[in-house]
């Protein structure tokens, strides 16, 4: 059986040696963090279920295709008002477990000064964001 290896940084002797083993696998992570961890996986894959990409680095009605749609001017307000307008789609969440943010949208509010990440929760999702370097304008 091959092991992978991995190029660790210099506290990894100390994160091992803080490593505790749980169903096979080592991990730093208290039982209650790991209880939190299968919870949000759960959540996630329940069953019927998919993920919204909203990580849209610019407004997306710029791609649309759409003479009209490309007049609206991509603004940080206009973005916003676009993701409050699919966060609160009523019923969203019977087909959506959670939703991937653009790193904007984590410090975004909507016209009414509600965070996105609240507007999203409060509908019964959970956000999470992409790690890539997108789209830079």
């Amino acid at each position: 059986q091959a092991l992978a290896t991995f190029d660790l940084p210099r506290s990894a002797p100390r994160l091992a040696a803080m490593s505790v083993p749980r169903g096979g696998l080592h991990t730093t992570l208290s039982d209650d963090e790991l209880a939190e961890l299968k919870a949000t996986a759960t959540a996630l894959c329940a069953p019927g279920k998919g993920f919204l990409a909203s990580d849209e680095s610019a407004g997306p009605w710029l791609r649309a295709g759409n003479a009209d749609a490309a007049k609206i001017p991509d603004t940080a307000e206009n973005r916003a008002a676009y993701r409050a307008l699919c966060f609160t789609t009523p019923g969203l969440s019977q087909y959506i477990s959670g939703i991937i943010l653009h790193w904007e949208t984590l410090f975004q509010k909507d016209a009414e000064g509600r965070d996105m990440v609240d507007l999203i929760k409060s509908n019964g999702m959970l956000s999470g964001i992409k790690v890539d370097k997108g789209y830079d304008k």
